[in-house]
């Protein structure tokens, strides 16, 4: 069960630090970020809003992840981002648009679409580990009130 813990742990600080780094730069780099996504298939006139709301959402899901009261949430807000970014990227490999927008608005400037892909692939494995062992150890603290050992375990003490 220990050995959870810390895995749940370092699965939380590496999505923290990656999504505080993605948007963090978005937002410091706001006027580069802009022209990154008006650069992507969008229709322009969503520019005004994605700008704010894809650093926010990172920010949310990177402060849910720090408190253990409220990680679950963080690990599934985190799996759903990366689920939609990833298939974004799945969509600009499959060349599902009419032309391949720059990969310049990802976590990693230079990287290519498939290092992207990959790259949020390892990350959207990760959220869903920490998920996986979320519950698990969720399980594992909840004791239950009656069990049927326990019954006859207090009864052959009373005799």
């Amino acid at each position: 069960m220990r050995t959870r813990n810390i895995l749940v742990e370092v699965i939380a600080a590496l999505l923290i630090a990656m999504f505080a780094y993605a948007s963090f730069m978005q937002l410091l780099h706001h006027h580069v970020f802009t022209g990154d996504i008006n650069n992507q298939v969008f229709p322009n006139s969503t520019t005004p809003y994605l700008v704010w709301l894809i650093p926010m959402m990172g920010l949310l899901t990177a402060a849910l992840l720090i408190s253990k009261r409220t990680r679950k949430a963080g690990f599934y807000m985190s799996a759903g981002l990366l689920t939609i970014y990833t298939g974004y990227i799945i969509l600009v490999l499959m060349k599902a648009f009419r032309y391949t927008p720059c990969s310049c608005a990802g976590v990693v400037e230079g990287f290519t679409w498939w290092e992207h892909f990959y790259f949020n692939l390892a990350f959207l494995v990760l959220s869903f580990a920490g998920i996986g062992l979320q519950r698990k150890i969720s399980n594992d603290n909840k004791q239950p009130d009656w069990n049927y050992d326990n019954a006859i375990h207090k009864n052959i003490t009373r005799v």
